[in-house]
């Protein structure tokens, strides 16, 4: 646990994860594999449910700082639930960590657990289904961008166009 944090992620918090524009959302709604494989690596950043709005502002401009090129802007969040992403048929699926930063307690990283070998199956095809597997479990839960947090960060968001 971060000693920033105020403790561990509980299965019914609300996970929000930013998504970017134009190619963050495939046709179906759900989140682009691009921006999933974090998880599989240092962790896919997400904030938690009691954030404030001072920590969804970091996180804005943090983004839009790092995005190359720099037209890139946010587009919306996509919301769901820890439990969600941990669990697969009753069995750990994936890793949610409380991990807390600077200015923003209550951020968390998602993590892909190590990949069990299977008779038959390449480690690529194993990884390939687990990430199949975390954009299903994320879903489609879209907030656009102008609506987060009731329309707070509108103008911020408008900056970034």
């Amino acid at each position: 646990m971060s000693d920033l944090s105020p403790g561990p992620v509980k299965d019914d918090e609300g996970l929000h994860f930013f998504v970017r524009d134009p190619d963050g959302l495939t046709e179906n709604g759900h989140v682009n594999r691009t921006f999933v494989l974090q998880a599989f690596k240092n962790g896919l950043s997400v904030l938690r449910d009691g954030a404030d709005d001072s920590e969804f502002h970091q996180t804005i401009e943090e983004l839009k700082a790092s995005w190359i090129p720099k037209e890139k802007k946010v587009h919306g969040i996509l919301t769901f639930k820890a439990a969600v992403v941990r669990y697969h048929e009753g069995n750990r699926a994936f890793c949610v960590y409380d991990t807390g930063l600077p200015g923003k307690p209550l951020h968390a990283d998602i993590m892909a657990p190590a990949l069990k070998p299977e008779l038959g199956v390449s480690n690529k095809a194993l990884k390939e289904r687990a990430l199949r597997m975390l954009i299903d479990k994320i879903g489609n839960a879209f907030t656009p961008a102008s609506e987060i947090r009731n329309g707070a960060f509108k103008a911020l968001l408008e900056d970034a166009a």
